[in-house]
């Protein structure tokens, strides 16, 4: 809890808006081999340190929806798996 502390503190002083993906970490514990890692980090519990210091020190927060945002070009907003093209895998 004091490294998010920590980490959400830094990164709320240090910028005016802040984006996170909002993560289903709820689907991604079906994956075995991951659950593990992925339950120890918090994600929730850092989101909403995020949310709260974002509100007490007068800056932007929000989270995106995951829906395609590793499909998806940052220039030009094209998604992979549309138009004949394959989705980029891990």
């Amino acid at each position: 809890r004091d490294f998010l502390h920590n980490v959400s503190t830094t990164l709320i002083k240090n910028h005016d808006f802040v984006a996170a993906e909002e993560l289903r970490s709820k689907n991604m514990l079906k994956n075995h081999a991951l659950a593990m890692s992925i339950a120890d980090v918090g994600w929730r519990t850092f989101l909403g340190m995020l949310a709260y210091k974002a509100e007490l020190y007068h800056r932007q927060f929000l989270t995106v929806n995951p829906k395609n945002t590793t499909q998806t070009c940052h220039e030009c907003g094209f998604v992979m798996g549309t138009a004949g093209t394959e989705k980029l895998t891990l």
